[in-house]
């Protein structure tokens, strides 16, 4: 009989079936198996931020908060009283102190540098294969007789057949885009990252590197020879989506929901769309590239106990039920026989999730008859899964992810000086590689580009990161 108040943003697709996480059908069953009642706080959508910071700042605090961040981080919340830690409370979570200690990897992703365990997490005991990476329009390499692009020959190759076919957008890449940086698609061919990445434990930054400047010469070709989008750096989501239904972008980078998705949407018009995943380039054929969009074991929705709560013991196990193999079920698959069936020994989601009467899609179904992410054991193939997202997942795992830089984390004083260097670096990065591309700036003047960057002390931010890096292995 323990009721704590529990604070948390709400997904976007989830206000379009909820009013409240309250009806959400794994809380309703949890609160049947553990007798514990949760009052949900939701800031206003836009507003997250703000509202977390004023709560904060006002000590009017909730029990718990999901989605939590801290100037100077958790451990300067725990110094600033503001949450507890759950070193001494872990007694009484043995399934997430289990999940922990499984692998060296997980444990040193939910510990501070100070050795606290500050939170619980979404956490995966199994690495997930990416989700992000190259895709590119199958029929249309068929109809030219043209095979899967493996090296950066062979993309430009493509590209040239598919500009002489007639479509307007070979390729469109917006490298100020997240799917740039996640997945470092064509810089990674030139054996660096596209910003901050490990080199056998030496961090370095791939724009002062001798590759990226081959990689910005080869985006400024292919931009001067109509292969690459004239308009990568403006073109916006919703324009992108048209011109990919139309035939009018051939390739790109996305998710691995974005398959179905385009396909379903697209071949009521053109039966024969049909897309395909791309594995990372390489610069000779047979090399293996480093950098690749990679899963941490711990998927973040950061949750924290504050000081506020007066049973803290009851909010850890409570939560300790979230990592159990019972609590990993009803999280990640809802309520059997309504959301999932058993069949032949295995998990698999109804018509109400893949097939819905009302028309509506799994992702929104997700955050009323499961949990989508949150703080619990969560099983990546618990979703709607197909044979392409299957491929996909093969095809961009065949890169290697040594280059990515674990889940590092900064001091208070650390971050203010990398964010303070950082921020001009990075506004003056974007401003001259697109001049580079578009040959608004000439190649001849890179060399000066690189100079400017290491005189507004990158060199710092690099040891910021290296010494959290190595504090990081320290942890393992």
């Amino acid at each position: 009989d323990v009721t704590f108040t529990y604070w948390v943003p709400m997904h976007s697709q989830a206000v379009k079936i909820l009013e409240n996480y309250g009806e959400n059908e794994v809380y309703k069953k949890l609160e049947e198996i553990t007798g514990v009642k949760i009052e949900f706080l939701h800031p206003a959508s836009g507003q997250e931020t703000e509202q977390l910071n004023l709560m904060i700042a006002s000590k009017d605090l909730p029990d718990i908060i999901e989605g939590f961040s801290y100037t100077g981080g958790l451990d300067k919340a725990i110094e600033d009283n503001v949450i507890i830690s759950l070193n001494d409370l872990m007694e009484h979570a043995p399934n997430y102190q289990k999940l922990r200690e499984s692998h060296e990897d997980i444990a040193a992703e939910t510990m501070t540098d100070n050795g606290n365990i500050a939170a619980f997490y979404c956490i995966q005991n199994v690495e997930e294969p990416p989700w992000l990476g190259g895709m590119i329009r199958k029929d249309y390499l068929d109809e030219l007789g043209l095979d899967i692009p493996k090296t950066i020959a062979d993309w430009e190759n493509v590209l040239k057949a598919f500009k002489d076919k007639g479509i307007e957008v070979p390729l469109h890449y917006n490298i100020d885009s997240w799917q740039f940086t996640s997945s470092g698609l064509f810089v990674s061919a030139y054996g660096i990252g596209p910003e901050f990445y490990n080199d056998n434990g030496q961090v370095k930054f791939g724009p002062i590197e001798p590759g990226y400047k081959d990689f910005i010469t080869l985006m400024a070709k292919w931009y001067e020879e109509g292969l690459l989008d004239q308009d990568f750096a403006s073109r916006d989501g919703n324009n992108t989506e048209s011109m990919i239904l139309n035939g009018d972008i051939a390739a790109w980078a996305g998710a691995y929901e974005s398959f179905d998705y385009y396909e379903n949407l697209a071949k009521p018009n053109n039966p024969d769309f049909k897309l395909a995943p791309v594995p990372s380039p390489s610069l000779n054929e047979g090399e293996t590239v480093e950098f690749r969009q990679k899963n941490y074991f711990n998927k973040g929705s950061t949750t924290v106990i504050t000081t506020a709560c007066e049973n803290p013991e009851e909010a850890v196990k409570w939560f300790d039920y979230h990592y159990s193999d019972e609590g990993s079920m009803l999280f990640n698959w809802g309520i059997e026989g309504v959301s999932y069936e058993m069949v032949d020994g295995e998990p698999k989601f109804t018509d109400l999730m893949t097939n819905n009467p009302d028309g509506l899609s799994y992702i929104t179904l997700a955050h009323k008859y499961k949990l989508h992410m949150g703080p619990f054991l969560r099983d990546y193939e618990a979703f709607v899964m197909t044979d392409t997202i299957y491929e996909a997942m093969d095809v961009w795992g065949e890169a290697g992810s040594a280059q990515v830089i674990p889940m590092i984390t900064m001091t208070l004083e650390e971050n203010k000086e990398y964010s303070s260097i950082m921020s001009d670096i990075n506004t003056y990065i974007q401003e001259n590689r697109i001049k580079f591309i578009m040959g608004i700036e000439p190649m001849e003047n890179f060399d000066k580009f690189v100079e400017q960057i290491k005189s507004m002390n990158i060199e710092r931010a690099i040891a910021i990161q290296q010494a959290a890096l190595d504090r990081y292995m320290s942890r393992k």
